[in-house]
């Protein structure tokens, strides 16, 4: 299992000013904006319209055991830091969700089951855009929604401003919510200071996607690799790209697709044993030689050995050219297989991240999701039995990716791990080789530095070293207004 990070004290005279907070709030509508958990570049945008698309996830296979818990649900105790206003009786509960429509079917049906068992509890499901953006913006108004769907790497900058309810003391006298039922790397990331604002979900572990057809039309073995198989190298990868790589125009077919989001390049560099930041989160380390070597390779795939797209070749759509068989490798996090599942006549499977030379162990990102509650809610004994129902075990059949409740996880119960013909065991095993973002409270400001600075070395307009020196002032100053111990 990944290392979990030790979570930072905060201390008062370390905090940001809530003036500084909500005034960055405008200035993050560009960054924020992206899909949470989305690839970036022109595949975030193809794939959110995919997703957008794609019928319905069906929760009928858990409706039986998700009533069930329901029940559970709404008779946990929960006397904690505010009581529910007095003088409101069966007040609707507002959840704000961003990821996409699938999800929001989902969880309106499980608040339709929640409200048969309890009718006290009325949970109203909104689909949102911009959505820490907007979360920023009801907080300053007064507003917040009670229940918000959240990502830890984004967690920090909204906890060091008591913004995001303490769930600590809710957990600790849950019956069903203990660490040990989470995995590790998904409990430990959904605490900032030692406590939990976020109540575990789903990480979604990134992982390569591949066409068998396109494998297959050039009679290429498919790389059926478990995580740190030897064989499968960074020059074993590089041969199978350039096999699956050919012809011209509209036809031209490319062994692989790299997002171009720079989250996505951490893999690669932790792989190798570099560092995005160092152990303080206090500088760039992407001039350091494990870095340099990383970004290269990623660069040269495009440019030197022309078997991955550009961001010039891209512009069709990543998604089109994947189900057209123009892409033999395609590397995502898993939540593409809920995507690519309903798509006709496109035979696929998932391998894990190739080995750089010399390394035993490839280190994948699995960007997790879960539940925060708002500091303000009026209603938190209601709104901590809504949020636990839905991260009850029976709730975590129906996740996007591999649900953060062990017992499931392992299990292969949930929904992508039932698709047929998929080595589901790539998922799971993803995210026992995961490492967390470089999290900080300046994380929405990194963000946007680092995506624009990343944009001409993608266009090899800008060497890896040259991109590391243009970081190096920017994100250290960045970083200096960071909350810390």
């Amino acid at each position: 299992m990944a290392r979990v990070p030790v979570a930072h004290p905060i201390t008062a005279a370390s905090q940001l000013s809530r003036r500084r907070f909500l005034a960055g709030a405008a200035a993050l509508a560009g960054a924020v904006s992206l899909a949470a958990c989305g690839a970036g570049g022109a595949s975030s945008n193809a794939g959110s319209a995919s997703a957008a698309s794609q019928p319905a996830t069906s929760a009928s296979t858990a409706q039986t055991s998700v009533a069930t818990s329901a029940k559970a649900a709404a008779t946990t105790s929960a006397t904690e830091q505010r009581a529910t206003s007095p003088g409101v009786k069966n007040p609707n509960i507002r959840f704000e969700m961003y990821s996409d429509t699938p999800n929001l079917e989902k969880w309106t049906k499980l608040a339709a089951d929640l409200a048969k068992q309890d009718p006290s509890l009325r949970v109203d499901v909104v689909l949102i855009t911009n959505s820490y953006t907007k979360y920023e913006t009801e907080m300053a108004g007064g507003t917040p929604p009670d229940i918000m769907e959240f990502e830890s790497k984004r967690m920090p900058t909204f906890a060091v401003q008591k913004a995001l309810y303490d769930l600590t003391p809710l957990a600790a006298r849950s019956t069903t919510v203990k660490a040990a039922d989470f995995y590790a790397v998904d409990w430990g990331r959904s605490q900032w200071a030692g406590k939990l604002f976020i109540y575990p979900y789903e990480s979604k572990p990134a992982l390569i996607f591949y066409n068998k057809t396109l494998f297959q039309n050039k009679q290429v073995p498919f790389p059926k690799y478990t995580w740190g198989d030897p064989a499968w190298t960074w020059d074993a990868f590089l041969a199978v790209a350039q096999k699956l790589s050919g012809g011209t125009g509209a036809q031209q077919t490319f062994g692989y697709y790299h997002p171009t989001w720079w989250v996505y390049a951490q893999p690669y560099i932790w792989s190798g044993g570099g560092h995005i930041l160092d152990d303080r989160r206090a500088k760039s380390m992407l001039d350091q030689a494990p870095d340099q070597t990383a970004l290269q390779f990623l660069q040269d795939l495009i440019y030197k050995y022309k078997v991955a797209l550009s961001p010039a070749d891209a512009k069709p759509g990543v998604d089109k050219m994947f189900y057209a068989g123009r892409i033999g490798m395609w590397f995502n996090n898993c939540g593409e297989a809920n995507i690519l599942a309903p798509v006709p006549n496109v035979d696929w499977d998932v391998a894990p991240l190739p080995l750089p030379p010399g390394q035993t162990v490839a280190t994948t990102r699995a960007p997790a999701d879960g539940y925060a509650i708002a500091a303000e809610t009026k209603q938190i004994d209601a709104v901590w039995k809504a949020v636990d129902f839905f991260g009850s075990p029976e709730s975590a059949l129906l996740t996007e990716g591999v649900p953060s409740r062990k017992a499931v996880g392992d299990a292969g119960t949930y929904l992508i791990a039932k698709q047929p013909g998929v080595n589901w065991k790539n998922y799971s095993d993803g995210l026992a080789n995961s490492r967390d973002e470089p999290v900080t409270t300046e994380f929405q400001d990194m963000d946007s530095a680092w995506g624009k600075e990343f944009s001409p070395y993608w266009d090899n307009k800008r060497t890896p070293s040259q991109l590391a020196a243009v970081l190096a002032p920017i994100t250290t100053g960045l970083l200096q207004k960071a909350v810390r111990s």
